[in-house]
Order: structure tokens, then C-alpha cells, then sequence
């Protein structure tokens, strides 16, 4: 009785290659012929050669010899077939992204399918050491009660990030507005394009804001849901950072003090700031990235080198990240040699990772460098030109100034007031989180050389050297800090620990001094957190900045449940007038507004129709509705100072005996 060979281990990698062929020819074939019409008989032709070379190695038991000495020369495997597939998909997502754009097709889910596709191919290539369901079973069971412990941390964190997410801040700001606008146009190109930018801000996550505005309305809700996921999510993330570096008692402190932070709570709250989905990536970019190198695993770092190229499609702190990385394997090269020793092949899985994921992102802004350039050179602090003029200004030197601008970037953790995009009066840190800060800090530094102090040191100094001396003005060191503050959280919580050590109270005989102790600074933290944020500014109407942005978001409030066909018009001031803020048109769908810098009584409105005053102009508007009976008139108060008067006519046929 005759049996047929088993394949020999190169057999099945030329038969692998040969498949791989005929689905790249393929997919290439569907692309042409779905991207342009001109590609009917390429796209044709392609997918008949596919085909047919799919049919033919399919009917073969063996793969002809040649392919097959190919194979054993390059000496090829699967992985690498999973990893050539990979950089091809990518290059094809890149291409096709291109093509829509150029042929203005606004349907981009076949190019999200080709780019999430190299994701997952590319893993595959690492994936051997998968250890299955019943390992992950078995790590549950033995890890339930700390995962029990960190969920209701992390449900606390979102409790305060959600509750009432709509109402606090009670106004949004200009730039909110302006981002929600743009969300709403993410179905037109440029935008309908994943892999564009919008005021450095990424075409998906801008993608991501549209679909949520979809679901929830053109309301504050959905404009801040995303922020608010970002911000509950980076309560595990650096969880996850601190337990992998310090262990779990510093994790749970961090975690904790992170949840409550009364920063992290207000821009986990608004959508203007794009560096809070930062707090959240890049502890868990840096838990793969350490991990991996620790274990020496390449998945692990091919997972955080994926996370890594999708940041970039995020917003721009992925920059900062990329360019730490860097400098933190060749200063550990130096410093902790074991770390970095035989770990090129581990590390080419990260960086690949992150090539391969960015690659489309890279090709966008190469073609449009105006879309990824323009936030740098208004804000930069060389493009923008701040640097000359302050040398021109003061007299002083470049390093000079710079040395200046990063320790403000520094001190706007625990000396500054957060004002910008806030309105705090208190810096970012609380009293006690600063001290435990500079506590932490210091071990931190004195502990260098070791290489999780090292990545640590690097995380929070990168952020605050490159905010320092890249960015401006100085008053916006209150919110791009906010990259650096889970590495300042989390060197409180190292510096908590420390203390514990001088007071022996770290020790398993003294747990419930510790717990108790530990509990009462948690409880003081609370405190003055929850109270800085929900009662001495949320309840003070400060958010916003300037009562022209406060107006604005009310006027766009007012205006949203009126119809489509409502006339509406405004009794201006100087300062307060219609045109000023995209706010108003987003809350209010883009209904229009005229302006009526003259007397009320040159206006005539007829049904459906509302005449608004600013607050100057409202006993104006009073006495001018007071000769009227055909509608009524309504106010609304910002805190205790009156906002915005409205006079409301209905339609032909409705009430108006009763308010909006």
C-alpha cells in the first residue's frame, strides 16, 4: 500500500508563499477594480492570474522543486511569510488610502480592513509562544482578587469621569466646538480618510468623536465620550506599567492617586486637550515595550510596537514616545547592559511593529506635511519664531530661556495654577500628591542606573524637556503636561513606598498600620481632589476662559432644539456677538444667526422666530417683549450673573403660553 510523503518543513513554507502570492494578487486585483474605472482590465486580469495560481498550488501536493530550493536558500518560514504579508498590506492600505482620496470616494472601511489586516498578520508571525485558554483560565483564577481590587478602582475612576459628563464642565469651549464641527465632516474627505490629520489630531480618532456624536446627538455628551473612556482606561494601563516595574502595592497606590487626580478628572471630562488619550497609550505602549524586552518575548514587543504606530493616528505625543524609546535602549546599553544584551531581533519586532502600523500615517504626511507642520509652527517654539523674539525682547541666550521654559514646564506639576483649557486655581498635583512626588522623584534619580528607575526618569523627563523647549506658550504647560502626569503619579506612589520603608511599615507584620495609614492619605487626597474639582470649580463657572466663550456654548444650547426653519436673531454687543466661537454652531447644527447691533425695535419677526440679548442688552430686550403677547420670554443664568434673555415666538398654531 503506497503512502505520499509528508511535506518537509520547506515544502510547506513554499506552498505558504506560493498561497500568500495568489492572495496579495488578488486583493491587488479587487483594489483596482474597486478604486477606479480605469482599472477594469488590470483588476481583471490580476484576479484571473490569482485564480488560477491559487487553483493550481491547491490541486499540487507538492510545490514545484525550484520554489522550493528558493525557500531553503533564503532560508524562509512562516514568520517571515506572516511578516513580508504584513508590510504588504500595509503598503496597500498606504496605496489605496492614496486612491480614494484622489477619486474622492468617502467609504475608507476597505482600507481599515487592509491596515487592521497587517496588524493581525504581523502578530501572527510572533504568535508561536501563545499559550492558549487554559493558561489565561488559570491566571484568572490565581490573580481574581487583585483583579477584583483594581475594577473597583477603576469603576471609581469612572464614576467621576462620567457622572454628569454632559453638565460639568457646564459650557464647552471654542476648540471643543471647532473639533466637534470637524467630527461631523469626517464622512466628506479629507477627513472620511483614516489616516488624516486635523489640527494634529488623527483622522481615525476624529473618526471615532463623529461616530459617537452619531450615536448621542450633537450633544457635550457625545463630543466628550471618548476622552472620558481614554481617561477611566488609564487607570489600568498605568496599573498594569506600575506592577510590571515596582510591583502591586506601588500599582494600586499609583492607580488610585491617578483616579482621583483632579487634572486627570477635568481633561478626562473635555475633548479641546488630545493628550489625555496619551495618559492612557503610553503606559501601555511602555508595559509591552519593558515586558517584552524583560522576557525577551516578540510578541509582547510586536504588540507594543503596533500600539505605538497607532498612536500616531491618534494625536502627536506618539512623537515624544518613538524618540524616548530610542534614547532609552542606548542609554540602558550603557547603564544596564543585560537589558539591551542580545535583544536586537526582539526589539526589530517593536520597531517593525511600529513602521508597519504608521506606514500609511507616514505616507499622508509626507504627501500633505502642511496638515502634520501646521500646530508646530504656530505653537513651536523655533518655527513659530517665539524664540528669536524673546532673545530680541530680554537679551538673554537661547539656553538661557530654555532652561527657564523647561522648569516651568516642571513647575506647572505642583506650582502653577492650571488655567489653560481648565481654570483651576491649584497646579496639577494636589498638596500631598506633590509631595510624595518629590519624594519619589528623588529615589527615582538616585536610582538610575537601574533600568526600571531609568525608564521612569525617561518617561517624565522626556515629556518635560520636550514641552519645555519645543512648545509654547508657557501657559499651555498646565495641559500638555498632562503626557507626563501618569509618570509623576506613579513616582508619587514609588515615593509612598519609600516611605513606608523609613516608617517599617512595609514589612507583612505591619499590614494593617500600612493599610490604615495608607487609607488616610488616600481619603485626604480624595478630598481635596473631588472638592477642587466638582465644588471650587465646577460650581464657580470659570471653565471657558472669558464670558465671549461662556455666552457662545449657552447661545449654541439655546438654539439646538429650535427647528431648521426658526429665524433667529441676536441683539449684539462689541463683545458679544454671533460668528466668534464653533461652539455655537455645533450645539445648534450650523442654524443661522443675524447679528442686530440696532434697537430692538427695528425687528419685526414674525412666527417662529426668537430674538436673543447678550447680557448688556437685556432690559432692552425686556421692555421690547413687554409691548408683545405673541410669545414669551426666557432666561438663563450662568451661576448667579444672567447669560442670555430670549424672546420665543412659535410657529403659526403652537402655544406660547409655556417656556422651551
Amino acid at each position: 500500500m503506497n503512502h505520499s510523503e509528508a511535506p518537509t518543513a520547506h515544502e510547506r513554507v513554499a506552498r505558504g508563499l506560493i498561497g500568500i502570492l495568489a492572495v496579495g494578487l488578488a486583493i491587488v486585483g479587487q483594489m483596482a477594480l474597486y478604486a477606479a474605472p480605469e482599472g477594469l482590465g488590470c483588476g481583471l486580469a490580476l484576479s484571473a492570474l490569482a485564480a488560477l495560481v491559487f487553483v493550481w498550488i491547491s490541486a499540487r501536493r507538492k510545490p514545484p522543486a525550484w520554489i522550493v530550493a528558493l525557500v531553503a536558500r533564503l532560508s524562509l518560514s512562516f514568520s517571515t511569510l506572516w511578516i513580508a504579508s504584513a508590510a504588504g498590506l500595509s503598503v496597500m492600505a498606504a496605496a489605496l488610502s492614496v486612491v480614494f482620496e484622489q477619486t474622492d470616494r468617502v467609504n475608507y472601511l476597505p482600507v481599515l480592513v487592509l491596515w487592521a489586516a497587517s496588524g493581525g498578520a504581523y502578530l501572527a508571525a510572533f504568535a508561536g509562544g501563545w499559550g492558549g485558554a487554559a493558561g489565561w483560565r488559570e491566571w484568572l483564577k490565581a490573580h481574581r482578587r487583585e483583579l477584583v481590587g483594581i475594577g473597583l478602582v477603576a469603576l471609581a475612576a469612572g464614576f467621576v469621569r462620567f457622572y454628569r459628563l454632559g453638565a460639568i464642565p457646564r459650557v464647552i469651549n471654542g476648540d471643543e466646538g471647532l473639533l466637534g464641527r470637524a467630527a461631523l465632516l469626517t464622512g466628506e474627505n479629507p477627513l472620511a480618510n483614516p489616516f488624516a490629520s486635523f489640527e494634529n489630531f488623527g483622522g481615525l480618532y476624529m473618526q471615532a468623536i463623529g461616530l459617537a456624536l452619531q450615536a448621542f446627538g450633537r450633544t457635550p455628551f457625545g463630543l466628550r465620550l471618548l476622552p472620558a473612556i481614554g481617561g477611566t482606561l488609564a487607570v489600568l494601563t498605568l496599573y498594569l506599567l506600575g506592577r510590571r516595574l515596582f510591583g502591586m502595592r506601588v500599582a494600586f497606590f499609583a492607580a488610585i492617586l491617578l483616579a482621583l487626580a483632579h487634572t486627570h478628572i477635568h481633561f478626562s471630562r473635555t475633548v479641546a486637550v488630545g493628550y489625555i488619550q496619551g495618559t492612557f497609550s503610553i503606559p501601555l505602549e511602555l508595559y509591552f515595550f519593558i515586558s517584552g524586552l524583560e522576557n525577551r518575548s516578540r510578541l509582547r514587543l510586536a504588540v507594543g510596537g503596533l500600539l505605538l504606530g497607532l498612536h500616531f493616528g491618534v494625536y502627536l505625543s506618539a512623537q515624544l514616545v518613538a524618540a524616548f524609546l530610542i534614547v532609552y535602549c542606548v542609554v540602558a546599553a550603557v547603564l544596564d547592559r543585560p537589558l539591551i544584551q542580545s535583544a536586537a531581533r526582539p526589539l526589530a519586532a517593536f520597531w517593525g511593529g511600529s513602521v508597519l502600523m504608521a506606514f500609511p500615517l507616514i505616507v499622508t504626511a509626507w504627501l500633505k506635511p502642511q496638515d502634520v507642520f501646521a500646530r508646530l509652527n504656530a505653537d513651536g517654539t523655533f518655527q513659530s519664531g517665539w524664540l528669536a523674539r524673546t532673545m530680541a525682547e530680554t537679551g538673554q541666550s537661547a539656553a538661557r530661556i530654555l532652561a527657564g521654559r523647561v522648569a516651568h514646564a516642571f513647575l506647572s506639576l505642583n506650582y502653577y495654577p492650571a488655567q489653560d483649557f481648565y481654570g483651576a486655581r491649584i497646579p496639577m498635583l494636589d498638596v500631598l500628591t506633590g509631595v510624595l512626588f518629590v519624594l519619589g522623584l528623588g529615589y527615582a534619580l538616585w536610582r538610575t542606573r537601574d533600568y526600571r528607575h531609568l525608564l521612569l526618569n525617561g518617561y517624565f523627563w522626556s515629556a518635560t524637556v520636550a514641552i519645555g523647549v519645543f512648545s509654547v506658550p508657557p501657559s499651555a504647560d498646565s495641559y500638555r503636561m498632562l503626557i507626563a502626569l501618569p509618570a509623576a503619579i506613579l513616582l508619587a506612589a514609588l515615593g509612598w513606598e519609600q516611605v513606608l520603608g523609613v516608617l517599617s511599615l512595609a514589612g507583612p507584620d505591619r499590614a494593617a498600620a500600612r493599610v490604615a495609614f495608607s487609607a488616610f492619605v488616600i481619603s485626604a487626597v480624595l478630598l481635596i481632589n473631588v472638592r477642587a474639582y466638582f465644588v471650587d470649580f465646577a460650581a464657580k463657572c470659570r471653565y471657558g476662559g472669558d464670558l465671549q466663550t461662556r455666552f457662545a456654548s449657552y447661545l449654541g444650547n439655546y438654539l439646538r432644539p429650535l427647528d431648521s426653519e426658526t429665524k433667529v436673531f441676536l441683539l449684539s454687543d462689541d463683545a458679544l456677538r454671533y460668528g466668534t466661537h464653533s461652539s455655537v454652531d455645533f450645539l445648534s447644527g450650523g442654524l443661522p444667526v443675524t447679528n442686530v447691533p440696532d434697537p430692538a425695535t427695528s425687528l419685526q419677526p414674525g412666527a417662529n422666530s426668537a430674538v436673543i440679548a447678550v447680557p448688556s442688552r437685556a432690559d432692552e430686550l425686556k421692555a421690547w417683549a413687554g409691548e408683545r403677547r405673541d410669545g414669551y420670554l426666557h432666561r438663563e443664568y450662568d451661576c448667579d450673573s444672567l447669560m442670555l434673555s430670549a424672546y420665543r415666538i412659535p410657529p403659526y398654531g403652537a402655544t406660547s403660553s409655556s417656556g422651551p
